[in-house]
This record gives C-alpha cells, structure tokens and sequence, in this order.
C-alpha cells in the first residue's frame, strides 16, 4: 500500500510540473524577445558610435602627425638660416677687422700702443660679463650652477661667447669673468667657411676634394662588407672632431678611425654642409624635370644636358661620388640597392631649390631628391669614367652623350649608325693615329698660334700641323 502510494504522489507530482511548463510555454516569449532585440540595437549603435570615433581620432593623429614633420622641417631650416646668419657675421667682422687694421698700420707698428692695447684688452677680458640670450631646450642639457638637468621645452639662458647653460634662476651665480671657449662662434669664425666645392677642389683635373677622395678610398677599403653602409649613422663627437680638423685645414688620418661609419659620416656632413650643393640652385630644377619625365629616353638626354652644365669642379666630384655609389649597390654584402642610397644622398647631392622655402616646399622637394639620385645612378659607368679619368685622352668638354656618341667620341648618324670611316683611311703621324679630341671647347690645347715667339712649343698632339715659329 505504502509502495502504491508514493507511485501515485510521483505521478501527481510529474502531472503538476508538465501542466507548470505547458503553461509557460503557452504563454510565449515575444517580450523576451523584443527586449533582447534591443539591447542589441542598442549595443549596435555604441558599436558603430565608437568605430566613427576612432576614424576621427586616425585623421587627427594623421593631421597632427603631418603639421609636427612640417614644424620639424621649418625648425631644420630656421637652424641652417641661424647657421650660415653666424657664418655671414663672422665673415663680416673678419672682414672689417682686416680693413682696420689695413687703415690704421701705426697701431700695430707702434709697440706702446700695443701695449696699451693688450692692456686694454686684459682689462676687458677680466671684467667681461655674460652675454646671454633665452632658448628652448630641445636637447636636455645641464645647468652649470646647479647641476641639474635642464628638460625638454624648457626656457633656458645661454651665453654668447662661453656657451654656458643655466636655469633664468640660476644666471647669478655663473662665474665671472667669460671666458670664450675654442668652440664658440667668435673664435672658430675664422675656421667656419661658408664656400661650395670649388673652394675645396685642386685646380687640375679631375677636380675633386681631398677630402672626398680619402673618404671613398677608405671606404671602398675596408667599407664595402658592412651591413648598411652610409645608412647607419656615425657618432657624433667623432664626426664633428675630424669635421674641425678638416675646417683647420688638416686632413685627418682616416686609417686611424676604428669606425668606418664615422668616415661616412664625415663625407655625407662635408657635402651637406656646402654654401650650395653639387647640383646647383641654378640647375636644381633642369635635373628634377629631367628625373620626374616619364619616357626613359627623354629623362636621360636631359639629365645629360644638365650634368655637362655644371661647373668642373661639382661635375668631377659628383662623377667620383655617383662612381662609387654604383660600387657599393653592386655589392650584395652592403645590402645597400641603389634605392636605398638614394634616399641616402638625396638630401645631401640635390638638396633644394633655394634656401629660403616654406615647410610645405621643402616636404614637396624632399620626394623629389631620391629620384634625382636614381636617375644619376642609373647612367652608364663610362660617361662617369670621362670625368674623373687622368689620361688626357679621354677629356672632353662638352663630354660624350652615350645617346648620341660612341664611346671614342664619335657622333651617331640619325639611323643609329656609326658615321662612315673616310675613304682614305686614319690621317697618321708617323707610326701613331692622330686622335680627335672634340670642339674648341676642349681643354687640350689648339696649335701655337702664328707668330708666336716660344722655343718651346707643346710636345702634346695637337689637331693640326705645327705653325713656324718665328725668330
């Protein structure tokens, strides 16, 4: 009985829990749903709401970013004005110095003037003060009476002649009197020469830099295994130190530096530096509309016409230079593509335009360089070759156009073929082919000309026969 029982509350109670569910499920779940429908409407929209946000917040990071490289390229240009301002003002007074001294020789000749003079001029020294003018500290630095580190952004005073950095607070307590140091504008303004290449070449040809010629040397020497060479950057003090005995007129032992990056540092500063670079501001567009045409033929009959416009002196340098840079993109070791260098060199050989350019000129000429320096290294190694070979054989001013010229000089017909040999043969002189050498503008020398009263004629060839000399 008890067994039939509990059975029957079993069953009672399953009956209970079906007739609860049926219920449930008869009255449905259209609310649920509609609510569930909602929230995720709702979480759709705060979706969509926050993918709007963060586009807007990528164009004001992309703005931002491009208004902070345009700053930067104006402050790097206002450095370079400041520069060569200093250079101009140092030059000046280098200048009426020597006018003052060519005026007023009793000065220096009279020994108690003199004397006065340096007394004069010790009395001043030791009571010379301060000369200081407020900066930004871009570079943290440290102030000299505190000892405390000076943060970016920060206002900060800075002597004229010592170079002495302090906090506005802590000007008082610099000690006195100035003392100019060897670095300061005042004393290496004789030192700091504001001349392009011309300055620094030899007045025979090629006309390249001796300094241009040790670097390259040395770098083909034990350079051209190194991973990235002229892409990874020198040290700084190093450069700057062989940059001073070069502006001393010393050429440093560049065997001596350990670090060959340091050597490519010197050479890449050396040529930025420059009044002008290699290619000129007056022939800086020729070359940028010769690499920016598009039909190859036209970009290098162009470019050809602009390399045989500039000056000896920056077409040598700049022939030994693109020589050599074709060398190292040949080699596999540098991982150093044509490409790569010149991105390198772009802003180093072209430059810009002029030096007075708004921050939006100068990004618009920074694309252009690299191209310039591609088109430069994509021309044939034998039209270099002309420039900066030392047999007087191979020069030629105007130089050859592997377009339009053999490689012995000789003009190309309008069907591509070589103008017809004469009939009677090679005019000889003796036992050697006498050699034409190109037009008048050449650099070898005509014939002596008539009359001319020199024993000594020219033992080099010459396009005609000797003239008589007269006694």
């Amino acid at each position: 009985m008890k067994e039939s029982a509990m059975s029957v509350s079993s069953l009672v109670g399953a009956i209970d829990d079906i007739a609860r569910c049926s219920s449930v499920l008869a009255e449905g779940i259209e609310g649920e749903f509609i609510k569930f429908v909602a929230q995720q409407e709702e979480c759709r929209k705060k979706w969509l709401g926050a993918e709007n946000e963060a586009i807007r917040l990528k164009q004001d990071i992309a703005k931002i970013t491009a208004e902070n490289e345009a700053l930067e390229v104006k402050l790097k240009h206002a450095r370079s004005q400041v520069e060569i301002e200093i250079k101009k003002r140092m030059k000046a007074e280098a200048a009426q110095d020597h006018m003052i001294s060519q005026c007023h020789p009793d000065d220096r000749s009279s020994p108690r003037k003199r004397i006065a003079s340096q007394d004069r001029i010790g009395q001043a020294r030791r009571d010379k003060k301060h000369a200081f003018c407020s900066k930004t500290v871009i570079k943290p630095e440290t102030c000299q009476p505190c000892n405390r580190r000076i943060k970016f952004g920060k206002l900060a005073l800075k002597c004229k002649d010592c170079r002495a950095v302090c906090h506005p607070d802590c000007k008082d307590h610099l000690p006195l009197p100035c003392v100019p140091t060897k670095d300061t504008p005042g004393s290496a303004g004789k030192r700091a020469r504001d001349e392009n290449i011309e300055f620094y070449a030899p007045t025979t040809s090629p006309m390249v830099p001796e300094i241009v010629v040790k670097c390259i040397d040395e770098v083909e020497r034990r350079g051209l295994s190194e991973v990235g060479i002229y892409r990874v950057p020198g040290a700084e003090r190093s450069v700057r130190e062989l940059k001073e005995k070069l502006l001393l007129g010393k050429i440093p032992d560049l065997r001596q530096v350990s670090d060959i990056h340091v050597v490519c540092g010197l050479l890449k500063d050396f040529l930025r530096n420059l009044a002008e670079p290699l290619l000129t501001y007056e022939l800086w567009s020729k070359f940028v509309d010769a690499a920016n045409k598009t039909d190859e033929d036209d970009s290098a009959s162009a470019t050809y016409q602009a390399v045989s416009e500039l000056p000896q002196a920056n077409r040598d340098t700049l022939a030994f230079l693109v020589v050599h840079l074709q060398k190292v993109s040949h080699c596999t070791e540098c991982k150093m593509s044509a490409s790569n260098l010149a991105k390198v060199f772009g802003p180093t050989i072209v430059g810009n335009s002029s030096t007075n350019l708004e921050p939006m000129q100068l990004l618009q000429e920074a694309k252009w360089q690299p191209k310039v320096v591609e088109r430069l290294l994509s021309m044939p190694l034998d039209y270099w070759n002309q420039f900066i070979s030392s047999d007087e054989e191979n020069l030629r001013s105007p130089p050859f156009n592997p377009a339009t010229h053999l490689k012995d000089g000789t003009p190309i017909t309008p069907e591509c073929t070589p103008v017809p040999a004469s009939m009677l043969g090679p005019l000889t002189s003796g036992s050697h082919t006498v050699k034409k050498k190109g037009s008048f503008l050449s650099r070898t020398p005509l014939t002596p000309r008539f009359g001319s009263k020199s024993k000594h004629p020219s033992k080099r060839p010459t396009h005609f026969f000797a003239s008589p000399m007269l006694k």
